[in-house]
């Protein structure tokens, strides 16, 4: 099992990485739009079209990254019950005392 720290650790990156990829195509879209409205003398209507677009391409970009992410965790955690597994039947085949038929004192003839 992942330490607890590393797993917190792990999250964090997760939620900063989500947010960024969210907030940036707003950001652009909103760059994109004062670039137009102060050189190519476009109507300020474009701040929300754009801000719209940038918006929803984030809330896309976001959706999708966390869809991603969650799917390599569900792996990792996948394997790593696996590896558990193993490693309790390998304790159990090299210990076999711990059986209920080994403890039983055998049969005299």
């Amino acid at each position: 099992m992942y330490n607890k720290m590393v797993r917190f650790l792990y999250g964090v990156q997760v939620l900063i990485q989500a947010i960024v990829c969210l907030l940036t195509p707003i950001a652009l879209g909103t760059l994109g739009a004062w670039l137009l409205v102060r050189y190519a003398l476009v109507d300020t209507w474009i701040y929300a079209v754009l801000i719209l677009v940038g918006t929803l391409i984030g809330l896309w970009s976001m959706v999708s990254f966390v869809l991603k992410v969650s799917a390599q965790l569900r792996a990792i955690d996948r394997a790593s019950e696996q590896k558990e597994r193993e490693r309790r039947r390998a304790q159990r085949q090299a210990h076999p005392t711990n059986n209920a038929d080994a403890a039983q004192p055998p049969e005299k003839q």
